[in-house]
């Protein structure tokens, strides 16, 4: 991605970006991290085990999941650390399946991103696509099953 900012930039980004970005960052979500409303209540009304896998390193995980108190909900936490290849890689989904124990072709995947839709798809499981803030035509063309902006509909797509 720096690379890449560094194309549409034409010149070398400053030494100090990413440093900058990270300390942003942090003190972004340390101050405000809020939840997708309707989030918890999906969780708590799955009955199946659920893992999370995710592009963040370990540490941002963590403390993601200990601030909104969702972390409860996860038999499983697998992150980029944990990993050869992120996403659009297979390999987060196929570890979190492994973990659980369960077959990829029987797994449920929600994402939001075009990487995390590609990796779903490619690891062979059924990917519904939160398109609150994406394109759902997108999300369709890159193989998710079905799209919602609603978390509240989750539960009765799942069930469906």
């Amino acid at each position: 991605n720096l690379r890449l900012a560094e194309t549409w930039c034409g010149r070398p980004l400053p030494a100090d970006f990413i440093h900058r970005v990270r300390s942003l960052f942090w003190q972004r979500i340390r101050d405000d991290l809020p939840l997708i409303p309707g989030i918890e209540a999906v969780l708590a009304g799955l009955v199946l085990p659920l893992a999370t896998a995710t592009n963040a390193q370990r540490c941002e995980l963590d403390f993601k999941l200990d601030k909104t108190g969702l972390g409860r909900y996860f038999r499983h936490t697998v992150c980029v650390d944990d990993v050869a290849r992120p996403k659009p890689a297979p390999d987060l989904y196929l570890l979190a399946a492994e973990r659980l124990g369960v077959d990829p072709l029987c797994c449920a995947v929600v994402e939001d991103s075009p990487a995390g839709i590609q990796a779903g798809v490619a690891a062979g499981m059924t990917v519904f696509g939160f398109c609150r803030d994406m394109d759902p035509a997108r999300q369709r063309a890159l193989g998710a099953h079905c799209c919602f902006d609603d978390m509240g509909d989750l539960l009765r797509l799942l069930n469906d």
